[in-house]
């Protein structure tokens, strides 16, 4: 992990984003939605795939799904942060919190459960970014904005999305 590199990412309000999930479906759909309002995104379909470009390229944000083909979220989130201290993380699950939970301990993580309405997955990726910030001791620049492209707005949500407070990694 290059540390500047990851300042520079963030201070030119550009931060790369690594999404980790075995369903196509939801890895491009979200691409193609964090790239439409300004993140520089990649995709990992598999655990060993997003470790192998966590040793290529500076990510500020893992986001990855729980269950994943060749391992889960919870293994490769802590390979992550031993790449990289400052990397952010979002889980994303349709597992029960407490399975995964129990298997938590040390670094931060931000669960969130889905399906996830893309309001919640920005604000929390905003949040993830700015916490990130804080441990370095920056100011991020061009923060976009969180309020949906008119072709990207999301329909009312009929019950109010699961968001749960960061929980932790064993290290």
């Amino acid at each position: 992990m290059d540390k500047q590199r990851l300042i520079d990412q963030l201070q030119a309000g550009i931060p790369a984003i690594l999404i980790l999930d075995d369903d196509l479906n939801i890895s491009s759909g979200l691409k193609d939605i964090l790239e439409e309002y300004g993140y520089a995104v990649d995709i990992a379909n598999y655990g060993a795939e997003a470790l192998a470009l966590l040793d290529r390229k500076t990510f500020s944000t893992l986001i990855t799904d729980y269950c994943l083909p060749d391992d889960n979220g919870v293994n490769i989130s802590r390979q992550a942060k031993e790449k990289n201290p400052f990397l952010g993380l979002i889980m994303m699950t349709g597992h029960d919190r407490k399975q995964i939970k129990e298997k938590m301990d040390e670094n931060e993580v931000l669960f969130l459960r889905k399906p996830i309405p893309v309001p919640v997955l920005l604000e929390s990726l905003e949040r993830t970014l700015q916490r990130q910030c804080e441990a370095l001791g920056i100011t991020r620049g061009n923060t976009p904005p969180l309020a949906a492209p008119a072709d990207l707005a999301t329909p009312p949500q009929t019950a109010a999305p699961d968001i749960q407070e960061p929980i932790n990694l064993p290290s």
